[in-house]
């Protein structure tokens, strides 16, 4: 599949929730859904701004039928390099032994975690943003339990919807795609940018499917520091 030189693709703009209403967002709530054997539950309290990764909604899914639904959080500075040129890997991640490796989690609670998913404000709201993505299930290397505290083997599950032992999945680069996510990638495709807001840094610590977050994290946060 070429690569699609229109960035954007409003025509699959979403809020997620019941009763959820933006302008020029679709309204969409639904029960989990079955993406080649991987639950995607909604995700509630979350838009979507679309990526146009492909020309039809049917040349999307024949592109990715079967390919799971997971995010990649980071830091909301670094989404135009990451949409001009790709994602990078990393060697410094756990699990991978030192060698390059992309991670995401198919819990969107989990990487929207401050070390991530950045807290930011913009004039009067407070905001994070990830990626959402579709994964190549035959290319996932690893999938591993959570590494932040409150998301340990041992702990309750942060996501209802999973337990917390598969919480970080590890694909490997290909050595002709240095750059991964972009149309045509046969590892992972970034077609959404997830974002969502709040009226304040109390109200970010107040939102249940936050709660896991350590004293620390919440400290750092409600403080204005970064999480690291």
């Amino acid at each position: 599949m070429p690569h699609c030189p229109q960035i954007l693709n409003p025509a699959f703009n979403r809020v997620y929730g019941r009763c959820a209403a933006e302008p020029g967002f679709i309204s969409t709530s639904f029960s989990p859904l079955n993406y080649g054997g991987e639950l995607y539950v909604c995700p509630d309290g979350w838009c979507r701004v679309s990526l146009h990764v492909a020309d039809s909604a049917r040349l999307f899914d024949k592109h990715y039928h079967g390919w799971h639904v997971a995010y990649h959080g980071t830091s909301h500075l670094l989404a135009p390099t990451v949409l001009a040129n790709g994602l990078a890997p990393s060697q410094a991640g756990c699990f991978s032994r030192g060698q390059p490796a992309y991670y995401f989690s198919p819990s969107i609670r989990y990487v929207s975690h401050p070390r991530y998913a950045k807290v930011y404000r913009h004039r009067d709201r407070y905001y994070q943003m990830v990626f959402q993505c579709r994964v190549n299930p035959a290319r996932i290397w690893k999938k591993k339990s959570g590494t932040l505290p409150g998301s340990y083997i041992a702990d309750p599950p942060i996501d209802p919807s999973r337990t917390n032992k598969e919480l970080e999945w590890l694909v490997r680069p290909l050595p002709e795609q240095p750059a991964g996510g972009l149309a045509g990638s046969d590892l992972f495709v970034i077609y959404g940018i997830m974002v969502r807001s709040y009226c304040s840094v109390e109200d970010a610590l107040a939102d249940p499917t936050n709660g896991w977050w350590c004293e620390d994290t919440k400290g750092k946060v409600l403080a204005g520091r970064e999480v690291t």
